[in-house]
């Protein structure tokens, strides 16, 4: 009985520290007829005074999706030192939630955290042609 309770934790322990990892950087979307051509869906994450990656390249039709895994509500929003450019503004986001923007054209895309630029926390998107 005692090696039963012993399995079982410690198999509840090898699921709860395998399950803790979510940061994926693509996934190919199976359900388009040419996988060579499918959009891709990307994850930054926001975690205290930075988002990881930094910097991402992309191509023209893909999705990056923006998580905030740290304690802070932060924001990813389009622009460049503070000053936003009008293409997204996620509002603050708290712990666990999420924004995601779909990045139609080719070019470069820079981004912040609007409580937390002067930090440094700052990122760009480069998009290329599909």
């Amino acid at each position: 009985m005692r090696l039963l309770a012993i399995s079982g934790l410690f198999a509840g322990l090898l699921l709860a520290v395998g399950c803790t990892h979510t940061t994926r950087y693509s996934v190919k979307d199976p359900t388009t007829a040419d996988p060579a051509t499918a959009p891709t869906h990307f994850e930054v994450t926001m975690q205290e005074f930075r988002f990881h990656p930094d910097s991402i390249t992309v191509a023209a039709g893909d999705t990056v999706t923006w998580v905030n895994r740290g304690r802070l509500p932060h924001t990813t929003t389009s622009g460049l030192n503070g000053k936003p450019d009008g293409r997204w503004d996620s509002k603050e986001l708290g712990r666990g939630a999420s924004f995601s923007y779909v990045f139609a054209e080719p070019g470069k895309y820079n981004y912040y955290c609007a409580p937390h630029h002067r930090l440094g926390m700052t990122g760009v998107v480069v998009v290329t042609k599909r």
